[in-house]
């Protein structure tokens, strides 16, 4: 068919990785890592006119989605969703990102995805059913010399992820696997972040910190009880870092911002106080 959409295949790899240079200015490296660790063409989709890849999206095997109540279901996200700008407008986008969300509701599994930027959510939502379902507290701070008594020490994926799974106990999340999980150590390391376990006035708390364009990105800041702040500002200072933002999940009572939607959740499941927690965007 000289028009389609369609799963990708093997020999789609070079037009996949222009497609996405041009709509997210990636490194080729990025790209590269990505694809080979993350995603396979079967789990990517594809819309393709005259022999040319215009359109696609790709489905990541996260790991599990978790109930408040502890249940649990196979997690898939998608990423890096893109239509080259003159194909925009033309309802390609559409059909590209309808039927990724319907492969990664395959099997029962809930599917996720993160926009990004805020206008995206309306999109998504008419187009493929996505709902607002993840949200996040964003702030940002700098080091000003206070005194701040804990520490900040560098933790592997397998470890970040046990007590991952300890302070997000009780709230809807999503439950990397640890290859997913070894995925974001990666991303996080190579920046010159890292993950870590935090002790801050004799709490335990989890942190992912990545450096984005010469600013430390807290990805992840997970903070049982106590302030924000001494945590973020530990963890820093243990990167040599003085300006800083971070990103945590909403507490009762707080009002987030939108951060994530899912499909797959039937109206029963949907008992949204705005808790849930994405965690991690493949920033």
């Amino acid at each position: 068919m000289e028009y389609s959409t369609r799963q990708a295949r093997s020999g789609d790899r070079e037009q996949l990785r222009n497609l996405w240079r041009t709509s997210f200015g990636d490194s080729d490296e990025y790209i590269d890592s990505f694809m080979e660790q993350m995603c396979t063409p079967e789990r990517t989709i594809v819309y393709e006119e005259l022999g040319n890849i215009v359109s696609a999206a790709f489905v990541v095997e996260l790991g599990e989605f978790v109930s408040p109540e502890g249940s649990r279901r196979p997690c898939r996200c998608v990423y890096a969703f893109s239509t080259s700008p003159e194909h925009r407008g033309w309802g390609i986008g559409a059909s590209v990102i309808r039927a990724a969300a319907q492969l990664s509701n395959e099997g029962g599994a809930v599917g996720v995805i993160c926009p990004a930027e805020y206008s995206l959510f309306g999109y998504y939502r008419r187009s493929a059913g996505y709902k607002d379902y993840f949200y996040s507290y964003d702030s940002s701070s700098s080091d000003s010399g206070v005194l701040a008594y804990g520490s900040a020490v560098s933790v592997d994926a397998a470890q970040y992820l046990e007590l991952r799974r300890k302070l997000l106990e009780g709230r809807a999340y999503i439950d990397f696997s640890i290859k997913s999980m070894k995925f974001q150590e990666q991303l996080c390391l190579e920046s010159g972040g890292g993950l870590f376990s935090v002790i801050a006035g004799g709490v335990q708390c989890a942190a992912a910190a990545e450096i984005i364009k010469g600013r430390l990105v807290i990805k992840e800041l997970l903070v049982p009880s106590g302030p924000f702040h001494t945590p973020a500002l530990l963890t820093a200072r243990a990167l040599g870092r003085r300006d800083f933002s971070y990103r945590t999940p909403v507490r009762p009572g707080e009002e987030g911002r939108p951060f994530g939607m899912i499909s797959g959740l039937s109206l029963s499941d949907e008992a949204d106080t705005g808790l849930g927690w994405y965690g991690f965007a493949f920033d």
